[in-house]
């Protein structure tokens, strides 16, 4: 509620002072408002970055991973090129 400037209570000092300072406090905390939403989009976006880095980070992992399976495939003797244990050629 707010009060008529020519109401009767608004000459009681500590009435006056108070209302100054809601005014006050009311107006830091718009402000602070404001700075929360834009800090609020910037953490949105920061985090939307992080989950596409993090997205390409698994994906070059998982290139890697195939790498590496490849090349160990590829440097084993065929199954049928081993000789029993103990025999010789």
């Amino acid at each position: 509620m707010q009060a008529r400037s020519s109401s009767i209570l608004i000459v009681i000092p500590a009435i006056q002072a108070s209302v100054t300072e809601l005014g006050a406090l009311g107006a830091s905390l718009k402000a602070n408002n404001d700075t929360v939403a834009a800090d609020r989009t910037n953490v949105a976006s920061d985090i939307e970055m992080e989950a596409n880095t993090r997205r390409a980070v698994d994906g070059e992992l998982l290139t890697l991973k195939a790498a590496v399976e490849s090349d160990i495939d590829r440097s084993r003797p065929a199954l049928g090129s081993r000789l029993p244990l103990g025999a010789t050629r």
